[in-house]
């Protein structure tokens, strides 16, 4: 029987920034960043290490994944446990993590050495290795208290190490090094074999029997501990890298590709056959038994089988194709476009991405909407989609041309701009035919229209060109030759923005006039700029890890921002201060409700869930909880609250507790669409949920 029954006729929508950071996924779920390895516990638990430290754990067979925060940002590359409750995860920098209670909580130990940690094992409680980058080798013999460097005679990079037993153990790595140890690591030695491929990952059933395998699909077997090694190819050809090998038993075993695919050999390797399964890359396989295995890699892609691999069922959601631009005309409704003609919707504010029917192949670079029914989305080939219902359906407007088109823009429903390589397309009767106006030798990059007659045009060489005629005609403002513009914004008629590499943003407050410098802090290549107003503004930093700059003084002084993706970043677009997404590689979707800063909230504790319906609302909601409510609250992007009401007095903010359910009035129409918090506070703290207002 539920305690509290609240009615509150209110109208609005709720967003968790909920990896700490200020961002939350949206696509894939329930993250994206890349997934290096995983230690399956039993049928129902297992854990997953990857990108920006992410650690995700499953106590159902993986039907609900947990987030467990996370000690460090580093990427996690390898995990291990020696038991039910002690293990350790390494990664970046010499991060070397602990945790006694089953990976709920972890700890920083010090491993002795900066360097890149990508694989850790243990034979027993007490004894383990790891190996890394520069050929390091590091062990403990005391269950993980110490850990000793030994010398590996190699500065290679040492990928992946298989213990047969206290005594018996192998690393591979790059340059087709194998090493093995004979005594408990005091030495190591090279085992000559001939090859020059990177191994990726070796495994030992025994100290007699193995398997390594490695780039262009090479896969070698051993059977007399690696004094001699026999090649065995997987059948699938060589431009396949394999990327990990698990065996169960000594006939049944997994191989993962980077190409996404699976194979299994039931005859100790001698021959294997491919499993349906191909979604993303796939970074590392092991099984629980002959029936049950996991698979994880690219975008946070996690598979499942219970039936030996004769079917795969991802476990995430979402999709993995690189999305290379972005854009939202209100807080709700959005797109999202990419590799592979890829076209993704929302109407709910990016709660829930729909994949459109687009009709390509090709990838598309820009998206543009000149109102809420239509838009056009141009890519590769000379690809160019306009759709007039909103982006339910779209049509090819069948450019002849094999170009590659890289941004659009559109002044009215009739006059509109296209970047190719060479040059500027435009078109006067909405894009059913294109006229290339302007022929160059140099790379264009992005176009921008502020209103319909001034433009800005960037391309390679440091190059600007600027028009005051709608196009008309262009006038270059040149600037440094080395440097490459790649995205230009302006705020207003006056006030705008100009970013490329080595860290180059430049700002005009007279229209493009002039410009003068600003100092970014950072000499990285910057991909994409927004802003919302003349003072809060967004950078994308081009690379891994998915770094933005932010200001909100105009540019005058610039801070970094982490979204907590491990995946490059390529568009960003803001709505208005607070409400803003980016989108990149495998499938990233962002979202953030509060300026991409880390909101300050009271703790919030594990208490029972409580129920917001009808979500998305449209005149009221309803919170059902098991637990008596001491107070509810509405709260802003910012952490301003609207209102607060005492569940002992709750008339007279318009919010009632009818015992027969009875709507309150409505405060709806004073509330602009947008994403804010619902809190309630019980007897053990503060539950959060999400709530979408129509």
């Amino acid at each position: 029987m539920k305690n509290v029954l609240l009615l509150i006729a209110v109208l609005f929508s709720f967003n968790a920034a909920g990896q700490g950071n200020g961002w939350e996924w949206q696509n894939p779920l329930p993250q994206g960043n890349m997934l290096y390895d995983l230690h399956i516990f039993d049928e129902q638990n297992v854990i997953t290490v990857g990108g920006c430290g992410t650690i995700l754990k499953t106590s159902n067979g993986g039907n609900d994944w947990n987030s467990i925060k996370r000690p460090t940002s580093n990427y996690l590359f390898s995990i291990d446990f020696t038991d039910a409750l002690t293990g350790w995860a390494v990664g970046d920098s010499g991060t070397l993590l602990h945790t006694t209670n089953a990976g709920n909580d972890w700890t920083t130990q010090n491993s002795g050495t900066k360097r890149q940690l990508r694989n850790i094992q243990f034979i027993n409680s007490q004894i383990g290795w790891i190996v890394g980058d520069s050929g390091i080798i590091l062990k403990t013999s005391n269950g993980g208290t110490n850990w000793v460097r030994q010398s590996s005679t190699t500065t290679v990079y040492l990928c992946s190490i298989s213990i047969a037993d206290a005594q018996n153990a192998w690393a591979v790595g790059s340059f087709g090094t194998i090493l093995k140890t004979s005594n408990g690591g005091n030495s190591w030695n090279v085992q000559n074999i001939g090859i020059s491929m990177t191994f990726s990952s070796v495994y030992f059933i025994n100290a007699q029997t193995g398997w390594a395998v490695g780039a262009s699909d090479t896969l070698l077997k051993t059977t007399n501990g690696g004094t001699s090694w026999t090649y065995r190819p997987t059948g699938i050809g060589s431009y396949a890298h394999n990327s990990s090998l698990y065996f169960e038993n000594a006939q049944t075993g997994w191989l993962s590709k980077l190409s996404g695919e699976i194979f299994k050999t039931s005859n100790g390797g001698e021959t294997w056959m491919p499993q349906n399964s191909r979604v993303a890359s796939l970074i590392a396989i092991k099984s629980f038994n002959a029936q049950t295995a996991w698979a994880v890699g690219e975008g946070g892609l996690i598979l499942k089988t219970t039936n030996g691999g004769n079917n795969w069922t991802a476990q995430t959601k979402g999709n993995y194709n690189t999305l290379y631009d972005i854009h939202f005309f209100d807080a709700l409704k959005g797109f999202s476009i990419g590799m592979g003609g890829t076209i993704l919707k929302t109407s709910n504010g990016g709660i829930n991405w729909e994949s459109k029917i687009s009709g390509t192949t090709n990838s598309l670079n820009s998206v543009y909407f000149i109102d809420a029914l239509k838009g056009w989305a141009v890519g590769d080939v000379g690809t160019i989609l306009k759709t007039t219902n909103g982006g339910e359906t779209w049509i090819n407007q069948n450019y002849q041309s094999t170009e590659n088109l890289k941004s659009i823009n559109f002044i009215s429903d009739q006059i509109g701009w296209i970047i190719v390589s060479g040059g500027l397309l435009k078109t006067s009767d909405a894009g059913n035919t294109w006229t290339k106006i302007y022929n160059s030798s140099n790379t264009f990059r992005a176009i921008f229209f502020n209103d319909t007659l001034k433009a800005w045009a960037l391309s390679s060489g440091g190059k600007v060109l600027r028009s005051t005629n709608g196009g008309s005609t262009w006038q270059p403002q040149n600037f440094d030759p080395d440097i490459v513009f790649n995205s230009v914004f302006f705020s207003d008629l006056q006030t705008g923005w100009l970013v490329g590499s080595n860290g180059t943003i430049l700002k005009t407050s007279n229209g493009g006039q002039s410009w003068q410098n600003q100092n970014s802090g950072i000499n990285e290549y910057l991909k994409s700029v927004h802003f919302t107003d003349t003072l809060n503004g967004w950078v994308v930093v081009s690379g891994f890890n998915g770094a933005i700059l932010h200001t909100t003084n105009g540019g005058n002084s610039w801070i970094a921002q982490k979204t907590g993706s491990s995946e490059p970043i390529f568009s960003i677009y803001f709505t208005d201060p607070q409400n803003g997404w980016v989108a990149g590689r495998s499938g990233t979707i962002l979202h953030t409700s509060t300026s991409g800063i880390t909101p300050t909230h009271k703790t919030i504790v594990s208490v029972p869930t409580f129920s917001l319906y009808p979500n998305p609302a449209e005149e009221y909601f309803q919170i059902d909880s098991k637990s008596p409510i001491l107070s509810a609250s509405v709260v802003d992007a910012l952490g301003r609250e609207i209102f607060t009401a005492n569940a002992i007095d709750l008339g007279g903010l318009q919010i009632q507790v009818p015992p027969s359910g009875v709507r309150g009035p409505g405060l709806g129409k004073d509330l602009k669409p947008g994403l804010y918090w619902v809190k309630i506070q019980i007897k053990d703290g503060v539950a959060v949920q999400k709530l979408v207002k129509k």
